[in-house]
């Protein structure tokens, strides 16, 4: 399902602007699973009210239009050209990170979007101001696709009779209308009256939890001295005095953003720090770390909301025609704390007095954010069945749907799928249309479709007692014993190998001697096309088979077989996935390290140099030289492990949720101390949970071989949360992969290989802890 959203983002240096748009890009894409959300790039200097700049001035009083004449007349020039120069451009890198259509659609251009996304929403912000009202905004001449409008705020408490008569006919043709405001919802009832539900929703910023904004952000500060935020888009002066006679009882820094719409003179004066390099990260940091916030703005005082910051609120402009205070006077009153508001200088000291309950503020916010989900999911889920009707073949589905495992090129009947590196170095399906005859098969036989309801998840910990075997495994050596008897049993074992380039790919392994070809772990994702025949052949034979791969990979062999009713010899091991590196960037990598030199060897989890906690990558060229680097240094693993280098299905991964196809899952029993402290020698000690009746035989078949011990699912779901929590897109992922399209390799690696000052020292630290004996005992109590 592809959904356009048009707002005030693209080109708009407006905080609470940016972060409203991305919100809701990022909600839609949380909660609903198919979709692919792009914040459109839209330009138009056309106001479908006020024809002219002239007509524009109708809306306001003669003081207003005074003033709106020197603006203009001000705003050509100013101090802060210079003063904001930094500020811009970190909205700009922002506004790139997240704008992921690349076209600026024109008013002429507004019809094409139909034929591009299945559903079209408005909103949220200022989009119905009528002094803002551009015709995409009201999706106007657009036909054939849903049309939402969501938290979109009008910013009045009336419209003239020609702003109704020029924005009502384009509002009635949206199949979903939502406004933010109260008073907007007022408004638009009486012009509609009832041809037409409205419905209030929560701005998007709402919608994002304390804990997902602070995690976007990251734990990095603005300032780490206690400190008052200021943040006012009108003249501050008549207020200042107060407020930093506030910080100076308090013993708090005073900050503020000046300039926030327009350069204002008095920003310059008053005793405070004046953060002009504030773009919408900066601007998140600070309010998150604020103990007092002091604002005139809805999104000022959306974000002290969401960051349980204390809080007052000034009014602004509010004499004139085109006041936009019901804002503020709605957001406030939904949240019951409309004593935060000051009317003038006096309320001050009053409202500084009281405290906000944010358990009652809380206990709202959450009823508010699933009334405003159950807007959202009525308004898109029409869409969604829509797009379902639409998937005929694999080329349909979006990227984050398909996880690369090559299921549907196999099933194909026409032989009509192959599979393609695309700009990140990920594989998809291409079809070729002029044979595929639109069976469905490819869609039907997708292992994201697939569910298995699993009763039985019994935890093991264990390691192998040949010590040799578990110093060659990643973790404790348990894979190699069960592979082993199978094979002592008559079966053979598939599992990912290196090629002779250092690409990775599935092989078939009958002799134990083998083995450790497909033992220790590949960071980067495996070619399974060349197994599903040859597998098939051993089922067919009667030949026991065990498989081991990602979940996603188990899940593909699964399906495979049941469609050849070939399951019961079918025996199969995943894995804990953090997520899958893209092959493209794994041999890139390889090309730029390597210079030139042979590669004989490659280990991503040498356990010989630090132990197990820190392993390195270990790389051996064809002169004896190598490359050896802590997981935590390297720069390919800390792509990967900063969640970057990702594949996009892995984000949405459909086995996280106890979806797991596999027999057996075998994984790293990080903080074994906390379980079973004797264990805890950082030689690697493997958790592995039983699934099925197929994991009890294979764990019974070499269960005399090995140091055993039960343990508890849902601690160990706790200790290694991946078991169950999908990883999340990483930040800076976006340019990442911009970077890896457009610059040369060396360029490239050149500009992510510097590790990061803070990563050094904390590694350093993390070193000593360990010859002193401090870091085992601290991983034992945290």
């Amino acid at each position: 399902m592809r959904v356009g959203i048009l707002t005030l983002f693209h080109g708009n240096n407006n905080w609470g602007g940016d972060l409203q748009g991305y919100a809701l890009k990022a909600y839609i894409e949380d909660n609903f699973k198919d979709a692919n959300v792009d914040l459109i790039k839209y330009r138009s200097g056309v106001n479908v009210i006020y024809k002219s700049k002239f007509e524009q001035m109708e809306q306001y009083g003669p003081s207003e239009v005074i003033k709106k004449i020197s603006e203009r007349i001000v705003k050509r020039k100013t101090p802060a050209d210079g003063l904001l120069k930094k500020r811009n451009e970190l909205f700009e890198q922002f506004q790139k990170c997240y704008l992921t259509n690349d076209h600026v659609y024109t008013d002429e251009e507004l019809s094409e979007l139909a034929k591009e996304y299945e559903c079209l929403i408005c909103g949220s912000d200022q989009i119905w101001n009528p002094n803002v009202a551009r015709p995409g905004y009201f999706l106007k001449g657009i036909e054939g696709t849903r049309k939402v409008s969501y938290a979109a705020s009008i910013a009045r408490d009336r419209l003239s009779d020609k702003e109704a008569s020029a924005m009502i006919p384009l509002i009635e043709k949206f199949d979903f209308i939502s406004v933010r405001e109260k008073t907007a919802k007022k408004i638009l009832d009486g012009y509609l009256k009832g041809k037409k539900s409205v419905y209030e929703v929560l701005d998007p910023a709402l919608m994002r939890t304390r804990e997902q904004w602070s995690e976007f952000i990251g734990t990095e500060r603005y300032e780490t001295e206690p400190y008052a935020l200021m943040f006012f888009f009108s003249d501050s002066s008549a207020y200042r005095s107060r407020i930093e006679a506030y910080c100076h009882n308090h013993g708090l820094k005073l900050i503020g953003i000046p300039h926030a719409a327009t350069y204002i003179k008095s920003d310059e004066a008053g005793n405070y720090e004046k953060a002009y390099d504030v773009g919408p990260v900066e601007f998140l940091r600070l309010f998150r770390d604020a103990s007092y916030v002091f604002t005139d703005s809805f999104h000022g005082s959306a974000f002290s909301i969401i960051f349980q910051r204390q809080f007052c609120v000034f009014e602004r402009d509010k004499n004139t025609k085109t006041s936009k205070n019901s804002r503020l006077y709605d957001l406030l009153a939904k949240f019951q704390v409309s004593d935060r508001l000051v009317r003038n200088a006096e309320d001050v000291d009053d409202v500084l007095r009281k405290e906000i309950d944010y358990l009652k503020v809380n206990a709202i916010l959450e009823k508010e954010r699933t009334t405003s989900g159950e807007f959202l999911k009525s308004a898109l889920g029409h869409c969604e069945e829509k797009q379902k009707k639409k998937e005929v073949t694999v080329a349909d589905f979006q990227k984050k749907s398909c996880c690369g495992c090559g299921l549907c090129a196999q099933v194909c009947p026409k032989k009509c799928i192959e599979l393609r590196q695309d700009n990140e170095g990920f594989y998809y399906p291409v079809v070729n249309q002029d044979e595929c005859i639109k069976c469905g098969r490819c869609v039907q036989k997708c292992v994201q479709t697939m569910q298995n309801d699993q009763t039985l998840m019994d935890a093991y910990i264990g390691y192998n007692p040949d010590e040799s075997v578990r110093k060659d495994s990643s973790s404790g050596g348990i894979f190699n014993a069960i592979a082993s008897a199978f094979i002592d049993n008559g079966g053979v074992v598939f599992g990912a190998a290196f090629d002779d380039d250092y690409s990775v790919r599935h092989v078939r392994i009958e002799n134990k001697e083998n083995l450790s070809r497909i033992m220790k772990s590949k960071y980067v994702q495996s070619d399974l096309k060349y197994i599903f025949d040859v597998l098939a052949e051993d089922l067919k034979k009667g030949r026991p088979v065990l498989f081991t791969g990602t979940p996603c990979q188990v899940a593909a062999v699964c399906q495979f077989a049941d469609g050849l009713r070939l399951r019961e010899k079918l025996y199969t091991i995943d894995f804990i996935c953090h997520g899958i590196p893209s092959p493209g960037v794994w041999k890139s990598y390889l090309n730029y390290i390597s210079k030139g030199s042979e590669v004989h060897e490659v280990n991503f989890r040498d356990k010989s140099h630090a132990g197990w906690h820190d392993y390195y990558l270990h790389i051996k060229y064809g002169d004896n030289s190598q490359l050896n680097e802590s997981h935590e240094l390297n720069t390919y693993m800390r792509l990967f492990l900063s969640d970057k280098n990702i594949r996009p299905a892995c984000y949405y991964c459909n086995f996280k949720s106890g979806n797991y196809m596999s027999d057996l899952t075998l994984a790293d029993a990080w903080k074994i101390e906390k379980e079973y402290e004797p264990w805890a020698d950082d030689k690697g000690t493997s958790l592995f949970i039983i699934r099925s009746h197929k994991g009890e035989i294979l764990l019974a078949s070499c269960d005399s071989n090995l140091k055993l011990r039960k343990s508890n699912y849902e601690f160990w779901s706790k200790m290694n949360p991946s078991l169950v929590t999908r990883t999340q897109v990483g930040g800076g992922r976006k340019k990442l992969f911009s970077d890896f399209s457009e610059l040369d390799e060396s360029a490239f690696w050149k500009k992510y290989s510097p590790i990061p000052r803070k990563k050094k020292i904390r590694y350093i630290a993390k070193k000593v802890a360990k010859v002193t004996g401090i870091e085992k005992a601290l991983r034992k109590r945290v």
